[in-house]
């Protein structure tokens, strides 16, 4: 209450949780659980429902023309959703794990591979927790993905899955989507500030080609030197599309396993840049 009080004008508030994977294991929690399909997921929903029944009454009492939305996290111990799986697909445990409607879920599926479309085999967990969200919310489900990788920022080249996966998102019923990159980091390669234009435009229409959106944003950000950053950008597009089927595009997953051979790759990654640079200035 003292939040809404405070921030008059707001009308998203958001109901974190610690980022790790040390839920309560008390026997208590534990057997809580057992009441929502033995998820955290659905545990949270039904307290929290309870909170924003509360905080309801306030807000009919004190300021009723207020319209607000309140947003929990489906991340990490409770990134499973609260369902039973039917013959037709997905459906909610009980009437408890429902949110209310001015409750939002925040999915935030940090253990994807972004090298890969959400219809892949390989990120089949996430296409089926979406699915199970959208039995649970439909309509009341925001997103969050990862542009980066935490232990490596540099070669995180993912242009020919976004457009893919946004659309998975759109199907869904997804209301929000927040994309984590990079770009505000300083000196920071990987035409991040580009996949930012390019993301949020596509944001806007999902139909719009991303080639189109990348060569605009080229040729109006880099002005005199567009035609050579293209060629750049061109030549890491196809270096992307070759190691396709051996990328790993994950934001927790370290991209091999021990220190010293991550600076090896990130060696050869700017070698392979500066080849391209090389050769694109070359050329006038």
């Amino acid at each position: 209450l003292l939040y809404l009080q405070m921030n008059p004008d707001s009308n998203i508030f958001m109901f974190g949780q610690h980022d790790n994977s040390n839920p309560c294991t008390c026997q208590g929690c534990l057997d809580a659980m057992q009441e929502y399909g033995g998820t955290y997921s659905g545990l949270q929903i039904d307290f929290f429902n309870e909170v924003v029944d509360q905080v309801k009454l306030w807000l009919d009492a004190y300021q009723p023309d207020r319209d607000v939305q309140f947003v929990l996290y489906a991340y990490l111990f409770t990134q499973a959703p609260p369902v039973k799986q039917t013959q037709d697909g997905y459906e909610p445990y009980s009437d408890r794990v429902v949110p209310h409607e001015n409750v939002y879920i925040w999915y935030a599926p940090v253990n994807g591979n972004y090298a890969f479309p959400i219809s892949s085999p390989i990120n089949q967990d996430i296409s089926t927790e979406l699915a199970g969200w959208k039995s649970v919310c439909d309509g009341q489900i925001y997103v969050y993905i990862y542009d980066l990788n935490i232990y490596n920022y540099l070669g995180f080249y993912n242009d020919g899955t976004t457009q893919s996966m946004l659309q998975t998102f759109v199907d869904a019923g997804v209301e929000y989507v927040l994309d984590q990159g990079v770009s505000d980091t300083v000196n920071v390669p990987g035409f991040q500030d580009l996949k930012a234009y390019v993301t949020a435009n596509l944001m806007w229409d999902v139909n719009r080609s991303y080639r189109e959106l990348a060569a605009d944003f080229i040729r109006n950000y880099y002005k005199d030197a567009a035609d050579s950053m293209q060629e750049i950008y061109d030549r890491i597009m196809a270096w992307e599309q070759s190691e396709h089927s051996r990328l790993l595009l994950s934001c927790i997953l370290a991209p091999l396993s021990s220190s010293w051979m991550r600076c090896i790759r990130m060696r050869l990654i700017l070698l392979h840049i500066t080849r391209l640079i090389t050769l694109s200035f070359m050329k006038n």
